[in-house]
């Protein structure tokens, strides 16, 4: 059994994260607990007790339910959705931007290159029998700036004998053309959006300085007057920590918008990560929880990536795992959406494909070696309660931070965000 206690103020939880079980217990309790997980055969001595009766009876004791280990993945690539890095152009100047966008050698995906894994998804979906075949456009700027191919791409695919959804990673700064188009053709939408005036205009000016905020949000509120579903993905940094609750509390009472993702950024230098301290994970977590509440009384579900307790799973992101085809603008087959083509300090088993004449070619030995590496690492996360949730977290967050060694920077984060939300999910449950 997955059994952990999780210390909360004066009591703990009991914490089963295979069965999304999940209790508030004190000590004494908790001693008894871990005593019959440890040793099964004590039941029958502990069971007159109130609190072993009350456990077993609501399926604490239950066995765990077999999750697919990574060591049972295939090396057989045959992903059915496909993440296309348009460009690595941008007309904004993030200041936390991993990609340097905008500030390089121009990088653009040719219309061939996006063909060749267009076909090669929609191909995998047939011969899996899969109803849908998936394609994002993304990039290490906005891919809109590629826009005769995103187009032409788009329009491929759902030429195809087999149905697409398409999605758009983009900052929302369009043209009235784009807009007709972009809500006419594509089916999902995320729109980078951080927050109110004061911290959009301070972290993603225009390339001259100018704040982004009136035109993003005039592309918003075009998006609510149709109706259209979308998500925002918003970015903070230590400076704005402080302002979080109040700019998610504005990005829902502002706009239509009923999921947000927020993801903290500690670069100071453009085109880099650089790990975070102590001081600022507590700060970030902290907000992170405030901000929640008040999202949720207003019904917009607010997430972060390496806090999901809703989910039980052993991989992270399914780019290196045969889920995904993510190809940058050079034609590289990579296995996170920030190998955008540059340099970068993420290791070098991250690319592990590259275009021919007419698909793309996998080394499948620099596949298994970065599979390898995340699966050790995430071995050690066997003591964490978060393990079977963030699943070792995103490999791109350790790598260039901390060589890859557990715990990451981020690992604070994961925890205290993660035992917030549980507490807060015991609380709705027991208020029902």
């Amino acid at each position: 059994m997955d059994f952990f206690r999780i210390p909360f103020e004066n009591k703990e939880i009991l914490y089963r994260p295979k069965l999304h079980y999940a209790v508030l217990a004190n000590h004494f309790a908790a001693d008894l607990a871990e005593e019959v997980c440890n040793h099964p055969d004590r039941m029958d001595v502990l069971i007159q007790n109130e609190v072993i009766h009350y456990l077993k009876e609501t399926g604490f004791f239950q066995e765990d339910p077999i999750i697919e280990s990574q060591s049972s993945f295939s090396l057989d690539f045959s992903p059915t959705a496909a993440a296309l890095l348009m460009t690595n152009r941008c007309n904004l100047r993030c200041i936390y931007c991993y990609a340097n966008g905008g500030s390089e050698n121009d990088l653009d995906m040719t219309f061939s290159t996006a063909k060749k894994a267009i076909d090669l998804v929609s191909n995998n979906a047939i011969k899996k029998n899969r109803s849908f075949f998936h394609v994002t456009f993304h990039g290490g700027g906005e891919p809109t700036l590629n826009w005769d191919v995103l187009v032409e791409a788009a329009t491929y695919a759902k030429q195809k004998s087999i149905p697409v959804k398409t999605c758009l990673v983009s900052n929302g700064i369009w043209s009235q053309k784009q807009f007709e188009w972009i809500s006419q053709q594509i089916d999902e939408i995320t729109i980078s959006m951080d927050g109110d005036q004061q911290t959009q205009d301070y972290q993603r000016p225009f390339s001259n300085g100018k704040g982004s905020f009136e035109p993003v949000m005039a592309t918003i509120a075009k998006l609510d007057q149709i109706s259209f579903p979308y998500h925002i993905r918003a970015t903070v940094t230590p400076e704005r920590f402080s302002c979080m609750k109040e700019d998610i509390s504005f990005l829902c009472d502002a706009t239509n918008c009923k999921s947000i993702q927020i993801e903290p950024a500690f670069n100071t230098i453009r085109g880099s990560h650089q790990k975070s301290n102590t001081e600022d994970n507590e700060r970030f977590a902290d907000a992170f929880l405030e901000a929640w509440d008040a999202a949720h009384e207003r019904n917009c579900n607010l997430y972060y990536s390496g806090a999901r307790p809703w989910l039980v799973t052993n991989v992270f992101c399914e780019a290196p795992f045969g889920q995904s085809l993510t190809v940058n603008a050079k034609g590289e087959v990579v296995g996170c959406y920030e190998m955008t083509g540059r340099d970068t300090n993420i290791d070098d088993s991250s690319l592990f494909g590259s275009e021919d004449a007419l698909d793309f070619r996998i080394d499948n030995e620099k596949r298994a070696a970065l599979m390898e590496k995340i699966g050790h690492r995430k071995n050690r996360c066997d003591q964490c309660f978060c393990r079977w949730h963030c699943a070792g977290d995103c490999y791109t967050r350790g790598f260039p931070t901390g060589n890859g060694e557990w715990p990451y920077s981020r690992c604070d984060i994961n925890r205290k965000i993660t035992a917030g939300l549980i507490v807060r999910g015991i609380a709705e449950q027991s208020s029902l």
